[in-house]
């Protein structure tokens, strides 16, 4: 016996169910076959279809007293997550800080000669921390040195992006500059060094400014983009140009390259923002996925590691979007009530930072859904249940003797929710549509078997953490019973009803030649399914429509039983004789003649004997 259920009383430690809770419900009526019963369902409001299992929410500012006193340019984080890095507009205040704490780890030195910061990088081992000026310049802050800071020309006119390489203790980067240059660069920082010799060029845009740079994974191939909107695609390893093509209209302002290596976004002058496929080199492609533009000013993305599956966007406004980084579709939307000038996703792809014009920093839980003192209930998945006698499931859940059993967890984010369905609806099919019947793993329940009245239901669970562990947690409204509440009922009368799997109609001619009773001899209270449901007998392989006819020896008609649709509206191959005449009477033991007729005249005959 599954129990399952310490979820519902957990729900009392935890606080009630959410408001936005919708119950998932059976759509019918089920398919019914032999030894088989197929079950589809809608999707409930806070499925991922719906949500992408994402969260989007106001968390707190990182610190009770702010560090900056002006608009904030740029927000980066280390990689592990803990740290953050953040640049003001004119480049005087440069501060290290701790997320959790909110703490103010350090302060390095400010440009001295102020200009405006148009971008930052990280170094991706913390050695360092770089900022493009709107002079030409670079300032190289030596992040274990605070008072350690290298500036130099690497652009006659604006540098618009930075990027560090990956994989190298020395200071590899990338600069995007107003000249159309796209430069490489490879300096080892020293304590009073010359400016370093000019970069090499591995891409050059014919009368434009290069405006934006991005590096996947791997650090193997490039994506630039200029101010005529044409991006370039480079290959670092080998130096050599992959593609060229027209991407937008107007200037491309900013892109990324999705964890996967699969999916480029970017975002243009007009503020409109395009999924592509990377690895798509055709000179004429066309982006996936369009988002218009809208009345918000500039925005910043991401993608969430580590398929991409989610993309964040933050508008100057302080308007914030949970989308499908698939299919650009509206998850999530928030709104920070002061306007913003940067933001940054956090490495675990369910936080981000928003730096704004006031110098405020604020922490908002913005991606996946996962169970953690930020985000305490999230999405869990649908739990399948069966049962021959549901009556003795109490109240609160637990049950005696042959209660309604754990059939399969469709969690959400393990292997098990591939077979939960596609679009908006979800299905399940009994015996387990993931293993096979009879496979012999422990705890794996055998298939229906074909005759027992079988009771189905659905119930939805979230993931919810408490005291530093998480569980799964039923949902249901009231909480007396979550299992009883989700078994499958009449929509009218909400009477709960069961499944008996069948045969098929037998469509083989001839269409009568294997009609039989089972059992036959029927004798009382040796029968297993007597236990579940009345005493009967059943008459299997008939065809779809029949005239079942039941006589004494001595030739008086007993009862006419109509074969054809079942209370489901569903044909099959079997139909029970309840041991009663015409007028509601038990028969008594004996000897009993019957016949089957087809409506085309085709007629069986047999004998079968009661023993009551």
């Amino acid at each position: 016996m599954r129990k399952g259920l310490l979820c519902c009383f957990l729900l009392v430690l935890i606080g009630s169910v959410p408001a936005w809770a919708q119950v998932a419900k059976f759509m019918e009526p089920p398919e019914v076959s032999d030894q088989r019963v197929s079950w589809k369902w809608a999707a409930i409001d806070s499925d991922p279809i719906y949500t992408g299992n994402s969260t989007l929410k106001r968390v707190r500012p990182i610190s009770e007293h702010p560090f900056h006193d002006r608009t904030i340019a740029k927000v980066l984080l280390d990689q592990s997550g803990l740290f953050g890095f953040s640049l003001s507009e004119d480049g005087q205040q440069v501060y290290k800080w701790e997320l959790d704490s909110g703490l103010l780890v350090e302060e390095y030195v400010p440009i001295p000669a102020p200009a405006v910061v148009l971008n930052a990088a990280l170094h991706r081992d913390g050695l360092s921390l770089a900022a493009v000026l709107d002079d030409g310049r670079i300032a190289i802050w030596d992040l274990q040195r605070p008072d350690t800071l290298w500036s130099f020309p690497v652009s006659p006119g604006p540098c618009y992006d930075i990027l560090y390489l990956p994989g190298s203790l020395n200071h590899r980067f990338l600069t995007a500059g107003s000249d159309g240059k796209v430069r490489k660069w490879d300096i080892e920082l020293e304590p009073g060094m010359s400016p370093p010799e000019p970069a090499q060029t591995v891409i050059t845009f014919a009368a434009a400014e290069a405006r934006s740079l991005a590096i996947n994974t791997t650090g193997r191939f490039l994506a630039a983009g200029s101010s005529r909107g044409e991006i370039r695609k480079y290959n670092l390893v080998e130096n050599y140009i992959t593609s060229i093509f027209q991407a937008r209209p107007s200037s491309i302002e900013k892109i990324i390259i999705g964890f996967t290596g699969r999916s480029m976004v970017t975002i243009d002058e007009l503020h409109g923002v395009a999924i592509w496929n990377f690895n798509n080199d055709n000179a004429g492609q066309v982006p996936l996925v369009e988002i218009p533009p809208g009345n918000h000013g500039d925005v910043r993305m991401a993608l969430t590691p580590p398929d991409d599956l989610l993309l964040i966007l933050s508008y100057d406004d302080g308007l914030l979007q949970v989308r499908s980084g698939a299919t650009g579709q509206v998850f999530q939307v928030g709104q920070e009530p002061y306007p913003t000038s940067s933001f940054i996703s956090h490495p675990d792809g369910s936080r981000a930072i928003l730096g704004r014009l006031d110098g405020d920093l604020v922490l908002w839980s913005a991606g996946f859904c996962r169970p953690s003192p930020g985000d305490i209930r999230c999405f869990g998945g649908y739990k399948i249940w069966r049962g021959l006698r549901p009556e003795r499931v109490s109240n609160d859940g637990e049950a005696d003797g042959d209660e309604m059993e754990l059939l399969r967890t469709y969690s959400y984010g393990d292997s098990s929710w591939t077979f939960a369905g596609i679009d908006t609806l979800r299905y399940f099919i009994d015996p387990d549509s993931i293993s096979d019947r009879g496979m012999g793993f422990e705890g794996m329940l055998p298939g229906p078997v074909n005759g027992f009245p079988y009771y189905y239901a659905i119930t939805q669970f979230d993931r919810v953490f408490e005291d530093g562990s998480v569980f799964d947690v039923n949902v249901c409204e009231p909480q007396d019973s979550c299992v009883i509440r989700g078994i499958y009922r009449d929509p009218e009368t909400g009477e709960m009803i069961s499944i008996i799997p069948r045969r098929s109609p037998r469509t083989e001619k001839p269409i009568l030649g294997k009609v039989w009773v089972i059992p036959n001899p029927y004798e009382k209270n040796r029968v297993d399914w007597d236990d579940y449901t009345f005493p009967h007998v059943r008459f299997v392989n008939l065809p779809s429509e029949a005239e079942i006819r039941i006589y004494t020896l001595a030739g008086d008609l007993v009862r006419i039983i109509q074969h054809g649709r079942d209370s489901l509206n569903q044909l099959s191959g079997e139909e029970n004789w309840d041991l009663k005449n015409g007028d509601g009477e038990n028969v008594v033991s004996g000897v009993y003649f019957y016949t089957v007729r087809t409506p085309e005249g085709k007629v069986s005959r047999g004998f079968l004997t009661l023993i009551l």
